[in-house]
């Protein structure tokens, strides 16, 4: 499940179920910020089109998940590209995408 980016507007950032952070703006691309909706339980195994058979996960880790099931968050992560992304990094991609840099006290 998407977590919270502490100080960050949960309608533009979150953490996804593999502990990455990604940006609400960049669905589907191929970045290290970029995510997709996965099916837990892959629909090509029963998997349902539901919320609750559904996270979001970094693109590049869902690409590799593939039809796979896979529940622990330690082996979601090690598929991940990894990113060091600064509060320097999200004000800029904020910036660029929104025009303006939104954070919740």
């Amino acid at each position: 499940m998407a977590s919270k980016i502490r100080g960050r507007d949960p309608e533009r950032w979150r953490i996804d179920t593999a502990g990455n952070v990604v940006m609400k703006a960049l669905k589907g691309c191929h970045g290290p910020l970029c995510h997709e909706y996965d099916h837990i339980i892959p629909y090509s195994k029963g998997g349902e089109t539901s919320v609750r058979n559904c996270q979001i996960l970094q693109t590049y880790a869902n690409k590799l998940k593939g039809n796979k099931i896979i529940y622990d968050q330690r082996d979601l992560s090690n598929l991940s590209l990894r990113a060091n992304i600064t509060e320097y990094h999200m004000d800029m991609m904020e910036e660029a995408i929104y025009g303006n840099i939104k954070k919740e006290y």
